[in-house]
């Protein structure tokens, strides 16, 4: 079983032997990870590594894969997602890769995180372009 929660790059999970299902969130939503979540797990701030606070309410807005062997899937960076085991035996392989999108993020949410955190600035864009998301 994976717990719920959200990589900081792209995943992709090819799956070679077993059955699990995947539970995949909408990315970059803050009613399935909160902005302080994500700039504490950008930051590398937060204590739970990237597991993150999950209620089952959560499932009506995932989609649902039930992967065998051979399937691939890949999901949007910062995609909250679990993942269960169906039987006794599972290999996969995970792969993270990074886009100049995902490089722009990464320096974006600490940037907030530092600017809200040490001085108390009230909340902050996320856009990943335009003059202030280039000053970060």
């Amino acid at each position: 079983m994976v717990y719920y929660h959200f990589d900081a790059n792209h995943q992709a999970l090819w799956h070679l032997r077993g059955s699990k299902r995947i539970w995949l969130y909408p990315a970059c939503d803050e009613r399935f990870a909160s902005r302080d979540i994500m700039e504490q797990i950008f930051a590398g701030t937060y204590d739970y590594d990237e597991e993150i606070p999950y209620s089952p309410e959560f499932d009506e807005h995932a989609v649902v894969y039930q992967l065998e062997p051979g399937d691939v899937v890949s999901w949007p960076q910062n995609a909250p997602h679990r993942i269960e085991e169906l039987d006794t035996l599972n290999v996969s392989l995970s792969t993270g890769f990074v886009t100049e999108a995902a490089d722009r993020r990464h320096l974006i949410y600490p940037a907030n995180h530092l600017f809200r955190r040490r001085f108390g600035l009230p909340t902050v864009s996320t856009r990943e372009t335009g003059l202030g998301a280039s000053a970060k």
